[in-house]
Order: C-alpha cells, then structure tokens, then sequence
C-alpha cells in the first residue's frame, strides 16, 4: 500500500498534458487526489474526455496559468518543460515543491531500478537489460523515456524496474537509489 499522504490536501499542478502529465493525472485520480493541469498548447488534450476521466480536476491550455502556478503547492512537471521562463518562474512560491513523475515514483516505492542515462544508445541498453531479466525469469519492467510512465506501473511488485532516463527528467530527481546506473557515451 503506497504511502500518498503527503499529497492529500495539498494545491497540486501538473505542468505539461504529454505522456508524464496525464500519467500523473491518473495516478493522482486513481488516489482521489484533485489536482489541476495547465498546458501552454491549445490542444494539448481532449477537453471533453479529460473532463470525463477527471471530473474533479481542472484543465488549463492555450498559456501558462499565472493564478494556478502561484497557488500551488505542490507542481508535477512534465520532462522537457523549463519552469525558468518568466512565463512560469516569476509567479512559483518560494514554498512550492517541485519535480516530476519519475521522482514521485521514487518517493513512494523503493522498487530496485537500473538506471541509463547519457546522449544515445539508451534505448537500446535498457532494452536490452529489460530483455535479459525477463529471460532470467525475473518480473521486470522498462519505464520512463521508454517503455511506460513509471506510475503507471508503480502498483506493480516488480523485481526490478529498468528506466531510461532524459536529461530533463534528472532535473527533477533527487530520492532514486539505483542499484546500477550507466551514463552513455562520454
């Protein structure tokens, strides 16, 4: 049972409506934790079906919303999305938490992880490493910029998760304790 207190009560922001965005959203539903997700593209998301999948959270699209980022507690950032840019860094709370879904993930399980990083051949490193433990007969999945959004498997009891993981999505991680990390092609 995943421990989600920290979460509840709080202002929470998904910043982006990608594939980590909405990820974060289901997981955040799926734990009846409301939220509100803002994304700068018009079209980011279906409205209607967002709306449908979460009816008690709040969609924002065409720009970044000043009145939700300063109000919020706690912001889910998309990997890619620079909150340095004036449109978003001159309205963050200095008390707000910040980070995205791969350090969520870490902040509820302790799952064991093998973790590549680096400028290429990640993809088919952990593909490879993914493929290995399978055929050892362990249980295990590839996550992150490949495979699938690690909370979308974090109710899994997993041998061990194998993440390739971006640039962007390690500016937002301080809490994984990776049994084994590579970073590709100095």
């Amino acid at each position: 049972m995943l421990d989600i207190t920290f979460l509840q009560n709080k202002n929470i922001l998904i910043l982006g409506a990608g594939l980590s965005g909405i990820s974060c959203a289901r997981f955040l539903a799926s734990h009846n934790i409301h939220f509100a997700l803002n994304d700068s593209r018009d079209s980011a998301v279906n409205e209607d079906e967002f709306a449908k999948d979460f009816p008690l959270s709040t969609l924002t699209t065409g720009s970044w919303d000043q009145t939700l980022i300063s109000s919020a507690q706690v912001i889910l950032v998309s990997p890619g999305i620079d909150t340095s840019i004036d449109e978003i860094s001159q309205y963050l709370s200095p008390n707000v938490e910040m980070y995205g879904d791969v350090e969520l993930y870490y902040r509820l399980t302790q799952t064991p992880t093998i973790a590549v990083t680096g400028s290429n051949g990640k993809s088919t490193v952990v593909s490879l490493v993914a493929h290995i433990g399978k055929s050892l007969g362990f249980n295990v999945e590839l996550a992150g910029n490949i495979g699938v959004p690690p909370l979308d498997i974090i109710e899994q009891e997993l041998d061990m998760l194998v993440l390739e993981l971006s640039s962007f999505q390690l500016e937002t991680l301080s809490s994984m304790n990776a049994v084994s990390a590579s970073l590709l092609n100095l």
